[in-house]
């Protein structure tokens, strides 16, 4: 008898592992899928209007043009952006339709807040999803 107590045990607690791990998972996939809920859904560029930078890298959305300005070298900025044009501006506000964002860059000549403005965008439309 005491041994057929220790079996109703042990199957007791596997069950009780089984369900706890049941429910981890399912927390897991409930987390990924909030999170990818979350991500604002930022307008690809097609193809032929991909922005390509002075020495070839090619950017196709918000996130990668953040990530680009990141590791942008001066060189590589000023090219796009100086005191007759901003190239980001335009192809933000042209392809990728962000008009706020276009208009906010419009005016900022400084690498560093280029990409903290893209940033914020970043942040900004992520709040609002949420």
């Amino acid at each position: 008898m005491a041994k057929n107590k220790k079996e109703k045990k042990m199957k007791s607690k596997e069950k009780t592992e089984g369900a706890a791990k049941e429910a981890i998972k399912a927390k897991s996939k409930k987390a990924v899928v909030k999170t990818a809920v979350m991500e604002p859904k930022f307008k690809q560029a097609p193809e032929e209007f991909v922005f390509v930078l002075y020495g070839g890298r090619k950017i196709k959305d918000i996130y990668e043009l953040a990530d680009e300005l990141e590791k942008m070298g001066k060189e590589t900025f000023d090219f796009h952006v100086n005191e007759f044009k901003n190239d980001f501006s335009r192809w933000i506000h042209d392809i990728l339709d962000e008009k706020e964002l276009a208009e906010t860059l419009k005016e900022v000549k400084d690498l560093r807040e280029h990409e903290l403005a893209v940033l914020r965008h970043i942040v900004k439309k992520l709040r609002k999803k949420t």
